[in-house]
This record gives C-alpha cells, structure tokens and sequence, in this order.
C-alpha cells in the first residue's frame, strides 16, 4: 500500500483492533496502551491475519507468537516497544502535536475532474514520528515483562513452531507446553521464572482446550503452508466457520456467553482438557467447504502480495 498509514494505540487494542492495525508502517504506543489477543478465551482463536503476521513480525524461535496468542497476555507499550508489535512510544499529552506535525509533513492535491484527493508527504515521515519517539513512562524496554522473561518464553515456547520431523511427523503441541510449565513451577526456588511457569499454566489452564490446539496448529499452518496473508486469511474463514457450528454446543458460543453476556467466567468448555481434544477433530476446521461457493476469495491484492510488516 503506497499511502502511510500509521496507527495510534492510546488505550484498549484487542483482537480485531489489532487485526486492522497492526499492519501499518508506524505503530505508536502510548502510556494508555493495553494491548492483548485474548481470542482462547472465548473459544475461538487469534485471527484477522494473526495466522500470518504473529510468526512472522515476532521470531518463531523466539516463543513470543505461541505465548502471546495462547496466553492473551496483556503488554504495555514497554513490552510493545521490546517485542517490535509496536515501532514508536509518544506520550499521549503530544499525540495532537504529533498530529499536526504529520498534517505538516504531508501535501493533500485534488485531481480537478475525478474530484480524488491524493497525498505526498514533503518530510519524511519517520523522522517526524521519531522525533516524539520517547523511553515510555512504563519502564525501559529491556525492563519489560517479556524482556526480563525472555528466556523462559523461549524454554517453554521456542520450538512450538517448528516444522513436523521428518522421521515421525510430530511437532510440539499443547500437552508439551503445559508440561513443561507444570515442570517449571515444581522446581524449587522463588524466581521470577517460577512465578511466570505458574501464572501462565493458571491462565492457559483456563482457556478452550480446543480454542489452544486450534490456535497453535494455525499458528504451524500460517506460518509453514501459508505464503501470503490472503492464504491466511482464507485458512482462517475455514476456521472461523467451523467454530461456530452447532450453536450452542460449541466453545465459541460457552466462552462468548460467559466472558460477554453473563460474565460468570464459567464457559464449561467441552471437551474440559487438551488431552481430550484430538487431531482429527482439529484437522476438520481446516477441511475445504463442501460446497466450493461457501470458500473466501482471495482478492487479487492480497494473494499475490507478500506482505511486509
């Protein structure tokens, strides 16, 4: 996309909110940011084209992509800033001032007979958005939550991504993960590794169980079969559909009326552990439609467009 497009995060960016935004060239943190992909929770999963830019904008070896969409961690704009999810931190009292300055930079012209109006900047925007650049007032980057628990992220997480070994097929899947948490938090010892193994084990304990088989194998096909966000995309409208059949004896519908409508936080996921939740059923949301007409296009811009994040 030839225009700039720059996105402000000043306050709750969740979800879709990330979907729409986070492809953008420049994006701005603030000290209001609290940023999440919490989909686990409701039984469904990380989509809007997380299947693509999650494994791709974070290393895969670096565990950040399997943490953050199983977990729903919440990040401010230190973690933001760390992880590169976020390119800049400008405190929200210069937002306006950084605003103008964006105004100023850019030149807007009106074709005379089509009456469409198109931009050119005159200043190079990175250096204006750069030049409000601060250290965000949520502590220093490499202090950060995911900064100081890289490495255990990257013990528990790293290799979730990993292509199948060719000898036998398998690749790490969620029983791995939750034992290796569980491992953690038996060790002795009061660390602060020891506090994340046991505060990430509750927090995913309490997602679908078939919400985070079905996101960890989205996350492997986006990122192994997938070459284009389109391709993402329409992988994700397969599963997107399939998690909405047979209302109201599915995940989606439990965690929607828990967490959104009643708010009791007591979705009785079904079935209630991963162990239980096998590979052939997660295999059927990624099955072609039946009928051919039921498919997402791909549009033409985005299935040939390798695009940069």
């Amino acid at each position: 996309y030839t225009k700039p497009c720059i996105s402000i995060w000043n306050g709750v960016v969740m979800g879709g909110g990330v979907g729409i935004s986070i492809w953008n060239q420049y994006r701005i943190a603030t000290e209001h940011t609290m940023w999440s992909m919490p989909e686990t929770a409701i039984g469904l999963f990380p989509d809007v084209g997380s299947t693509y830019w999650m494994s791709r904008l974070l290393s895969p070896s670096s565990g950040l992509a399997p943490y953050l969409a199983l977990s729903g961690k919440r990040l401010n704009a230190s973690d933001l800033i760390h992880a590169g999810i976020a390119t800049h931190y400008v405190p929200s009292s210069k937002l306006q001032d950084l605003e103008q300055a964006i105004v100023e930079a850019t030149k807007f012209k009106t074709n005379q007979e089509t009456g469409e109006r198109t931009t050119e900047t005159v200043q190079d925007l990175s250096s204006v958005i750069t030049s409000f650049h601060e250290t965000p007032s949520t502590g220093l980057p490499q202090d950060s939550f995911l900064s100081q628990h890289a490495s255990v992220i990257k013990q528990v997480f790293g290799d979730c991504l990993e292509k199948p070994d060719n000898n036998n097929g398998t690749t790490v899947g969620m029983e791995d993960i939750m034992v290796r948490l569980d491992e953690l938090v038996k060790l002795n010892g009061d660390t602060p590794n020891d506090d994340f193994a046991s505060t990430t084990l509750e927090s995913i304990s309490k997602m679908s169980p078939t919400s985070l088989k079905l996101t960890l194998e989205g996350l492997k096909r986006g990122l192994h079969n997938c070459s284009t966000v389109g391709e993402c995309l329409q992988m994700e409208y397969r599963m997107g559909q399939s998690c909405m059949k047979n209302p109201p004896h599915n995940d989606f519908y439990r965690g929607v009326r828990s967490v959104l409508i009643d708010r009791d936080h007591n979705p009785q996921w079904s079935p209630t552990i991963v162990q239980d939740v096998t590979q052939d059923h997660i295999d059927t949301y990624f099955q072609d439609f039946d009928d051919p007409n039921n498919e997402w296009k791909i549009p033409s811009m985005l299935g040939g467009n390798q695009s940069k994040l």
